[in-house]
């Protein structure tokens, strides 16, 4: 549940796999949300300051009250690591937004921290 201000969640990406999770908006203060009212967008940068984009989620809405973030293979793949091995891992940073597709309003739903694994099977 959002209360107030964006929910932090610290993702976790493997190279070269699939990434697919479900995020469940339950409630966000001040805010009637259904889903369909929404456009939802994601990037992924190496840092807030950055102008370049390392890859932008496909948000997949389920439900008035829920969507999924979606990654291919072949993005994952071009995410940066220069790890040896699947431990060893770089960061990035994320957001998600919902705009309300009337009033153009944006709200942060959440960020955090994206952490880069390297891939061994090629």
């Amino acid at each position: 549940m959002i209360k107030e201000g964006a929910g932090v969640e610290n993702l976790y990406i493997e190279k070269g796999a699939t990434y697919d999770i479900t995020v469940k908006v339950t409630s966000i203060t001040g805010y009637n949300i259904d889903l369909a009212d929404y456009n939802i967008r994601a990037q992924v940068r190496s840092s807030a300051k950055s102008s370049d984009i390392l890859v932008s989620f496909s948000c997949i809405i389920d439900s008035s009250t829920t969507f999924r973030m979606v990654l291919t293979p072949s993005q994952t793949s071009s995410l940066p690591s220069n790890g040896k091995y699947y431990a060893e891992i770089n960061s990035a940073y994320y957001d998600v937004e919902l705009e309300h597709k009337i009033d153009k309003t944006v709200i942060r739903l959440l960020n955090g921290t994206v952490s880069i694994s390297p891939e061994i099977t090629k």
